[in-house]
């Protein structure tokens, strides 16, 4: 945003005068970010007021979540104040604070419990009972498919060859996700090998790469066949 910023003041006004304080303001509140208050403040350009008190709640998070939230409520309400408790809950790691992050709140507590899914290894089957604790820990649902495809696309993009069979040891309530997640993998192995050029000798011989290797699974195999004649050797 600064650089966006710093490329638009020659054509933009500025009414309030305030161009070099906020340029000023922000590199101190990132190394001071415990002053945030006294140096944002100032700032009466809402804008400006509202980008200096951003950085420092993404600073001050790292050391004290609730501190930085305190901050955030100096903003009027509205989109920078739920952006601001949004970068609090992150910085923090501090899943109550996305309670706080308005219309971002349903993404925040996304991004935290990806953070807690990252740390999670193992096979379909074996991971279940981490998840449970990661998903009560950040504030959703167990019934919310969202959260169980989430873990089995970070669980199954880690084999090679991908192997959706291994989604038969998962408890039956979650079975279709990991499957949905197996596929969505397959979906991103295909562009990711087109987008490479690694297809050649695939499109002149038919010869599957190693990459895009997968145990027997009909429906992943139509899908490749499907999308060899749709786009991937065009």
């Amino acid at each position: 945003m600064l650089f966006f910023f710093l490329a638009c003041t020659a054509t933009t006004p500025d009414p309030a005068g305030q161009v070099d304080s906020y340029i000023i303001a922000l590199d101190q509140v990132a190394r001071h970010p415990t002053r945030a208050i006294a140096i944002c403040a100032p700032l009466t350009q809402p804008t400006f007021r509202g980008d200096c008190f951003l950085v420092g709640a993404a600073a001050l998070a790292k050391e004290d979540g609730d501190s930085a939230m305190t901050m955030c409520n100096m903003l009027e309400a509205g989109i920078d104040r739920d952006e601001c408790g949004f970068v609090a809950a992150e910085s923090s790691n501090k899943p109550h604070l996305c309670s706080e992050a308005g219309v971002f709140e349903d993404d925040c507590r996304l991004h935290l419990l990806q953070q807690r899914v990252n740390n999670i290894s193992g096979e379909p089957g074996t991971v279940e009972t981490k998840m449970t604790f990661a998903i009560n820990q950040v504030g959703f649902q167990m019934a919310d498919s969202r959260v169980w495809t989430l873990l089995y696309r970070h669980i199954l993009s880690q084999q090679e060859p991908l192997n959706r069979d291994s989604c038969k040891q998962v408890p039956p309530q979650w079975r279709a996700s990991c499957r949905m997640a197996g596929l969505g993998i397959y979906e991103d192995r295909l562009n990711y090998a087109r987008d490479a050029g690694m297809l050649t000798e695939f499109c002149a011989t038919g010869a599957v790469p190693e990459f895009l290797a997968h145990a027997p699974d009909p429906e992943l195999t139509i899908l490749r066949k499907t999308r060899q004649q749709v786009d991937l050797c065009r």
